[in-house]
């Protein structure tokens, strides 16, 4: 998605903070700057919707 949309237009949500942290780590791993939060991916996160 980081390549197709660009990375400031994709953000991971994930509700264990652990994996979150390692999918960041991940992310940039392979070069994408990425918004990575925890929290409840069901309710989004508003600070970054449209």
């Amino acid at each position: 998605m980081c390549h197709r949309l660009g990375e400031d237009n994709v953000t991971s949500v994930e509700v264990d903070p652990a994996v979150s942290q390692r999918a960041d780590e991940a992310l940039e791993e392979a070069g994408y700057s990425t918004w990575t939060v925890t929290g409840d991916g069901l309710v989004g996160h508003p600070r970054r919707a449209p």
